[in-house]
């Protein structure tokens, strides 16, 4: 499946155009979607080479982020999932799917050789797993990303400190919140805006 089908979808349609429209707000939204619609583009392609599918991935992401040049969520998912599928490749060429989609992609840079590019990929459906499960992990510490954050906030707020935030985030909300619960006494100043 090319990339233009892949546009051409209705979900992928309306998120381009929520994206236009500066309808959808927050980088996690921004974030989830575009997770799900390369997942979908991943599912639906016809793996035959690394590098076919790897210019698959980025000819999505392309047009993603012409749709919304600030929405800086997209780029870095498009990223990290071209990583993953190099990690994923990689594993899969050293015979090691033990350890695959078990989020490694966050070890460390992974590298494939020019050569590599242009291979058959024999194991498609092994790889496209693999992927698939570790984009899945993905998602769920995506989703659970604020409440890891809040668990940190003992850390980095400390008593009769004054803090100022300038916008809504249910990231930063969660951190104040669990801050305020463990006896944390500190001033909060927040300032929304509408543009």
């Amino acid at each position: 499946m090319n990339v233009q089908s892949i546009i051409s979808d209705s979900r992928t349609q309306e998120f381009i155009s929520k994206l236009k429209r500066r309808q959808i707000f927050g980088s996690r939204q921004v974030a989830a979607e575009t997770i799900e619609i390369l997942r979908i583009a991943l599912m639906k392609t016809k793996i035959t080479t690394l590098r076919n599918l790897i210019e698959h991935i980025k000819g999505v992401g392309k047009i993603l982020i012409q749709a919304q040049p600030l929405a800086f969520a997209i780029g870095n998912i498009v990223r990290k999932i071209l990583f993953i599928v190099r990690t994923e490749y990689q594993m899969l060429k050293k015979g090691d799917l033990k350890n695959s989609s078990s989020y490694n992609f966050m070890l460390g840079p992974s590298s494939t050789g020019e050569d590599e590019m242009d291979e058959p990929i024999l194991e498609s459906k092994d790889l496209k797993d693999g992927i698939s499960a570790a984009i899945a992990e993905m998602i769920e510490v995506l989703k659970n990303v604020h409440l890891l954050i809040a668990e940190q906030s003992i850390e980095y707020i400390h008593s009769n400190e004054v803090i100022m935030t300038f916008g809504g985030s249910k990231t930063v909300e969660t951190f104040l919140i669990t801050a305020g619960k463990i006896q944390r006494s500190f001033v909060h100043h927040l300032s929304i805006t509408k543009t």
